[in-house]
């Protein structure tokens, strides 16, 4: 689905529009002065200039306050989200021709895109790649809409992109179209990246939103945003229930949050066993308290099996132990088979199991019956509530519903591994804030909007929205800014969750990035994935749930196969 299908204005060809915009610069600057004045903030009766700061207009005689609602940036840049992302939106209506004022805001918001764009990328190929693709009608849809706006400084520089860079190749192919702007970029690039870096997004939404107030088609209210709940931030989704799976093995496993109820339950069982030491790659200590043990949380991040705390040998000869090198040393064998010599010399183990936006997991491990007994009536005595409790088991392959596992690149490709037997298409889960730009907008044109809702997360409003992913180029470009600050992708969640589940889990986790909320966003019998990103370009983890362990083997065997040299540092939950 497209919204940016139709022509704004007046109807001219690209060769009436070069000849036309520099004169008409001139012209137009002259005969819209008035309004571009009264525009920017000048009375034209008293000459009174204001400045915008903040939420209101400043002058001499202070803050005008009445204004903050309508023109503060951020409020109307949700509002033009709003007439272009909800699901009635008017850009969307299928079958109908767009109206003057829904043709103004498609063509700024392609604008708007391209402006990003070339504000993005400094590498000239991306940028002329992107230059080569526009048409001499959407230059002229472009122009048309400026004008309609009374953006007479941003009218030049189209100008002056029309006329250095599209025009003189425009009879090219595609891919020579692309090489010739990138050579031309090359000589010309300095002035142009000088004006581009004029160009004020927060103006041209603010000139875009007084248009539609004045043709009487303006942008939609938005909602009083949900005030924050200030206690607690997390968890932000209701605690997974007990749930304990068997299967033909004798491994206990019960994988705990680091947390002070967790701690206070340490602290207990290491003062009641017999022994206890810390083991890392130097060697052991014996430790009695679990704030000995600090460094199991700081090095959670680097995977399962980095350290950790091992109880009573089983034997003599299994102390003092020493855990393989990690991270950038690599594993002296598989995690699978690290964990059963550990769980094979050690009567019971604890070590951390990953480190996922802002959760560190640990997981305690026997291969005991009574142990395992001893130590699940202490947590429900101290009311710890496990992420996953199995017993009885082989291996969690296979039989657990979530895995976390590093992600380089490739973004929401394991999404579309678990969506590929669903029979309809995922969810889309993406989070705007008012710093997430408008370049993702042109892809989402191409997926189908279902729900959308504003609110207020830490200190920040935010739009969340939902979209069908139809279409898998979309899908893959809205996943590619991951690393960025203007990204908005967040999540992906199985097309069988109904949209009013998906709306109110949403509305309930906000922020989706977590285990306790991917359970929960998979609502019954679906499927949930999202990231946590650490700061770097090796600093990508993924997070999957499913109610179908079936599901998750396939996703993980997916990452494994996409990402072996990341695959030591998953774990199953």
């Amino acid at each position: 689905m497209s919204w940016f299908r139709a022509g704004v204005g007046r109807s001219v060809s690209a060769q009436e529009l070069l000849q036309d915009l520099d004169a008409s610069y001139r012209d137009t600057c002259s005969s819209l002065s008035a309004f571009a004045a009264s525009q920017d903030g000048i009375c034209p009766a008293t000459g009174e200039q204001r400045r915008r700061i903040g939420y209101g207009r400043v002058s001499a005689q202070g803050v005008d306050t009445t204004m903050h609602d309508t023109e503060d940036p951020s409020t109307i840049y949700f509002r033009l989200l709003l007439f272009g992302e909800a699901p009635s939106s008017p850009l969307r209506e299928p079958g109908h021709d767009l109206s003057a004022a829904a043709q103004v805001v498609a063509a700024m918001t392609e604008l708007f895109a391209l402006i990003e764009m070339t504000q993005f990328y400094w590498d000239d190929q991306i940028r002329a790649a992107r230059l080569a693709e526009i048409s001499p009608q959407q230059v002229c849809r472009f122009d048309a809409a400026l004008v309609a706006i009374g953006a007479i400084e941003q009218r030049r520089l189209l100008a002056i992109i029309q006329r250095e860079l599209i025009e003189p190749v425009a009879a090219l192919e595609l891919a020579a179209r692309s090489s010739a702007i990138a050579a031309r970029l090359a000589v010309k690039g300095s002035a142009l990246t000088g004006a581009q870096y004029g160009v004020d997004i927060e103006i041209l939404q603010l000139k875009l939103s007084r248009y539609l107030d004045a043709v009487k088609s303006p942008a939609p209210e938005l909602p009083p945003a949900e005030m924050p709940r200030l206690l607690p931030i997390e968890p932000e989704a209701p605690r997974s229930t007990w749930s304990t799976q068997a299967s033909t093995g004798s491994r206990h496993v019960f994988l705990l949050r680091d947390e002070p109820a967790t701690a206070s339950l340490l602290d207990t069982w290491l003062q009641n066993c017999a022994v206890a030491r810390y083991v890392d790659v130097r060697g052991s200590t014996l430790v009695a308290r679990y704030d000995e043990a600090a460094q199991l949380t700081q090095v959670a991040m680097w995977g399962p099996l980095a350290c950790g705390i091992v109880g009573e040998p089983r034997d003599a000869t299994s102390a003092p132990y020493r855990v393989p090198r990690y991270w950038l040393f690599g594993r002296e064998r598989p995690q699978a088979e690290e964990l059963d010599h550990i769980a094979a010399s050690f009567r019971w183990s604890l070590f951390p199991w990953g480190s996922v936006a802002r959760q560190h997991l640990l997981a305690f491990v026997t291969d005991d019956g009574s142990l395992a007994t001893d130590f699940s009536q202490r947590m429900r005595r101290a009311s710890v509530s496990p992420i996953s409790a199995f017993s009885g088991v082989d291996a969690l392959a296979g039989i657990a519903g979530g895995v976390s596992f590093g992600e380089d690149d490739a973004f929401g490709e394991a999404a579309l591994a678990a969506a590929e037997r669903d029979g309809c298409a995922p969810w889309l889960v993406l989070a705007a804030y008012d710093h997430s730009g408008h370049w993702w907008r042109t892809t989402t044109a191409r997926l189908q909007p279902e729900l959308c809702h504003w609110t207020y997360l830490l200190g920040r409003n935010v739009m969340f929205l939902a979209y069908r992913g139809i279409d898998t180029t979309a899908w893959r470009t809205l996943w590619s800014r991951l690393s960025y600050d203007n990204n908005v992708a967040v999540a992906a969640v199985s097309g069988h969750v109904p949209t009013a589940a998906l709306r109110e889990r949403l509305v309930h986790i906000k922020n989706s990035a977590s285990i306790d909320s991917l359970r929960y966003l998979a609502a019954d019998k679906g499927w949930a994935y999202a990231h946590s990103w650490g700061g770097g370009s090796d600093e990508h983890y993924a997070l999957f749930f499913s109610h179908d362990p079936a599901v998750t083997t396939r996703v993980a065997n997916f990452a494994q196969q996409q990402w072996p040299q990341l695959w030591p540092y998953h774990g199953y939950w």
